[in-house]
């Protein structure tokens, strides 16, 4: 009879600690070994009062019974921004980052970038971000007349019974007297023409392939609308039969010719021998060096692949993002 009480006493126990952790009847983001998945973090900004929740990016979490792991694109590589934009309505303001669940995390650091390079993949760009001041989850901004894209990384000690991990967190404020961009706007990114020229022979065109694009731009209402579209790598391009120019001499110049008269701000080409096409495996592209939109090729009995990313930063007003572009180079020896 006392073994029997005592197993209930200890069943009862159990029942008091699993309400205790889980919350009365709240199982939508709770189990037995707690947060199943990082914390959200709102972000809130002060006069008047504004709130987003950021949207989640990169992360990594363990619970007891599983854990997670996500990776996510740049934060300036984002398709619509809308959803978590917050405008400054005064000079100076406070924005306050709350996590949910009521689980802040032990360590917070925040950087940002200038809206403006929104949409580009050029490395010294992305690792160029400027360090932003926490204070108890707090930060004080004050408007320099730029937009920014803020980038939030919260961490949570391990042997914490909730859950433990990491989680990256984006979102973007403007300035106080940011204009969105006019009805004009073009629908789609520029497409790419591709020039070859050499001396006394005639010139070669063709229309590059487009390849993974993030464009933004404003509909007769006024709305902002995005546009994402993904591709395989140019190395795996099944046809390149309509995208390949052929060398007929030793050295010749290539011009990269944008449509709707709209040539992007910034712009880096690679290449890839050809032989590597259609491998799993490859090496990093080959940098290329572009002059005003012009580049200078050399035949080396090498066929190439070269790629193209280019980018419209904001405050363009026929639309913003970026997009990559892929031809083929053949050597005259082929």
């Amino acid at each position: 009879m006392i073994e029997m009480k005592r197993r209930i006493a200890f069943g009862a126990a159990l029942l008091i600690l699993f309400t205790a952790l889980t919350g009365c009847g709240n199982f939508n983001n709770l189990n037995i070994g707690g947060v199943t998945r990082a914390p959200s973090l709102d972000v809130i900004i002060s006069m008047p009062e504004q709130r987003v929740q950021a949207a989640w990016s990169t992360h990594g979490w363990t619970w007891i019974g599983g854990a997670v792991e996500a990776d996510y694109d740049h934060p300036l590589c984002l398709n619509d921004y809308s959803e978590i934009t917050l405008r400054l309505e005064s000079e100076s303001a406070e924005m306050k980052l709350r996590f949910g669940d009521h689980y802040p995390p032990q360590s917070v650091s925040v950087q940002r970038w200038n809206a403006k390079y929104v949409g580009t993949r050029d490395a010294e760009v992305w690792e160029s971000s400027e360090p932003v001041a926490v204070n108890k989850n707090k930060i004080q901004i004050n408007d320099d007349g730029n937009n920014y894209i803020y980038e939030v990384h919260a961490g949570w000690s391990k042997g914490k019974l909730r859950g433990n991990g990491y989680s990256y967190y984006v979102f973007r404020v403007d300035s106080v007297d940011f204009e969105p961009l006019p009805e004009f706007s073009l629908r789609a990114a520029p497409s790419l023409e591709v020039v070859l020229t050499a001396k006394n022979l005639p010139k070669q065109r063709v229309k590059a392939a487009q390849l993974t694009t993030n464009w933004m731009y404003i509909e007769e209402d006024g709305n902002e609308k995005g546009i994402l579209s993904d591709s395989p790598s140019p190395l795996q391009l099944r046809d390149y039969d309509e995208r390949t120019l052929r060398l007929e001499s030793t050295d010749a110049e290539i011009e990269l010719r944008f449509s709707d008269d709209y040539p992007p701000q910034f712009l880096f080409v690679q290449r890839w021998d050809a032989r590597y096409m259609w491998m799993e495996k490859y090496p990093d592209g080959e940098s290329v060096a572009v002059n005003e939109n012009r580049i200078q090729v050399s035949d080396d009995g090498c066929d190439y692949i070269y790629e193209v990313h280019a980018g419209w930063p904001e405050g363009n007003p026929q639309g913003r993002g970026g997009s990559q572009y892929a031809f083929r180079i053949d050597s005259a020896g082929d």
